[in-house]
């Protein structure tokens, strides 16, 4: 656990490192931060490859203007090909999330600190949906 915060922690440093470096954002700063999204979902380190999750479900809020579907692409594949169970999961709720709900849905600020807390709140939302459209 205190691996995946150190990874969570250095990937957020690596980009602040990458927004303070610039006075101003480039034009194609969703492209980069989407590109690096993408690398890391690729990455052999597993904490690496969570938080790119994590933070693959803020982009749209962010950057709306950033090509989502390469992220999901990546995303479906880390659902398809992981061998981690945890990994697999959360990748799925992030791809069911952002292509079937808005960032005005959640409030995202209130979850900036606590994955685990973003995870089960879309969790139960995915779970009431289906519940609801089960009923009908």
């Amino acid at each position: 656990m205190k691996t995946i915060k150190t990874y969570i922690v250095l990937f957020a440093v690596m980009v602040m490192a990458t927004t303070n470096s610039m006075a101003q954002r480039p034009e194609n700063f969703s492209e980069l931060v989407t590109k690096n999204i993408v690398e890391s979902l690729k990455h052999d380190i597993e904490g690496v490859v969570e938080a790119s999750i994590y933070n693959s479900i803020f982009l749209t809020k962010y950057y709306p203007e950033a090509k989502i579907d390469r992220v999901l692409n990546q995303l479906n594949k880390v659902v398809v090909n992981s061998s981690n169970p945890v990994l697999r999961y959360k990748a799925q709720l992030a791809v069911l999330y952002i292509t079937n709900y808005t960032n005005d849905e959640l409030n995202m600020d209130n979850y900036k600190e606590d994955q685990t807390e973003l995870f089960r709140v879309i969790s139960e939302k995915l779970q009431d949906t289906f519940l609801v459209s089960s009923n009908k």
